[in-house]
């Protein structure tokens, strides 16, 4: 079972896209509890649909992406769940994936925008993957399409899908989605262009025509170096600073625990053999937004109702948090 689970690539969004993306819908309960008092019972339901709904969505472009690169896996010797199986066990999977992830949508409430969003994440998967669109194949157009797909869609999606009267949330400060949208649309840049460069080999042997296979490593790493990862820091220092207009004291604290962090994380990136450029990333952004972050916001909503203490029991037995990173540091 658990090698079935590793090969249809669960294991990713679970370690490494899930623990974020339901930190929006944390955010945005502790949002509405302060302003309109609504009580965690308005909320935590909805955080097990977004944990399944996150995951069926995931699942489902994983599978659609590894059904259409069978072939070309096939010819470079690259572990593909799809290789030499019958068109229906594919379909199958993609079927099981698409229901659970469309399932949560018949509780959440359905507007203009979570339709809208819900509608072009799925377009967008298609077009990645599927011929004759490919956009994968396309250079910085598919850059752009899995950063859109991965990250910054899921991120507005999961911040709209709380959304009770069919309006922006936050619409007192509707630059956080502005920013929310921004940041991880350079982040998602930064991680597909990370994947193409540890993929390049096996792409080139594939003969799949990638951004980085097209335009070379080290120009790749210029454009990360230069750009995008800067890019994504500025982008979520103002999403921070966006946050702090509203939430003062949240923003002082969150400042403390980063800046914790970061003595925390001197060690394992001095030791790190990444490039700079990389361990900076790994180090002092990906831990943060995937361990820490989703922590610190949920500490905050017990602070307006106790009975958030379930949604934080389960992540922290879940998902990748800092709890966990603590107890085998000094265990």
């Amino acid at each position: 079972m658990k090698s079935f689970l590793r090969k249809i690539r669960i294991s990713d969004p679970w370690n490494y896209k899930i623990p974020f993306l339901i930190a929006i819908p944390y955010l945005y309960a502790f949002h509405s509890s302060f302003y309109y008092s609504f009580g965690a019972q308005n909320f935590i339901f909805k955080f097990f649909l977004s944990y399944i709904t996150i995951i069926g969505i995931a699942g489902f472009a994983y599978t659609l992406n590894d059904f259409t690169d069978r072939k070309k896996d096939e010819a470079a010797g690259k572990e593909n769940l799809h290789i030499h199986k019958p068109i229906w066990f594919s379909m199958g999977i993609l079927l099981l994936f698409l229901s659970i992830a469309l399932a949560p949508w018949c509780y959440f409430p359905k507007t203009v925008y979570t339709l809208s969003l819900l509608s072009i994440e799925l377009l967008l998967f298609v077009l990645y993957s599927v011929p004759p669109f490919r956009f994968k194949e396309r250079g910085f157009l598919g850059v752009i399409t899995d950063s859109l797909y991965a990250h910054a869609i899921p991120a507005l999606l999961a911040l709209t899908a709380f959304d009770q009267n069919g309006e922006l949330p936050f619409n007192t400060i509707r630059g956080l989605s502005i920013t929310l949208l921004l940041w991880q649309l350079f982040l998602g840049i930064r991680n597909i262009l990370f994947h193409q460069i540890a993929d390049s080999k096996n792409d080139i042997k594939s003969g799949i025509k990638t951004f980085v296979t097209s335009t070379s490593i080290p120009k790749t790493e210029l454009l990360l170096k230069k750009l995008f990862i800067p890019l994504e820091v500025i982008s979520f220092s103002l999403f921070c600073l966006i946050l702090s207009l509203t939430y003062f004291l949240m923003s002082l604290t969150l400042l403390a625990i980063y800046i914790l962090y970061l003595f925390y994380q001197r060690k394992g990136y001095h030791s790190s053999t990444h490039p700079v450029y990389r361990k900076f990333c790994y180090f002092f952004l990906d831990d943060f937004y995937i361990e820490w972050l989703p922590i610190f916001f949920l500490l905050w909503l017990l602070t307006i109702d106790i009975r958030y203490i379930v949604p934080l029991v389960l992540h922290v037995l879940l998902f990748r948090n800092c709890f966990k990173r603590l107890l085998k540091l000094n265990f």
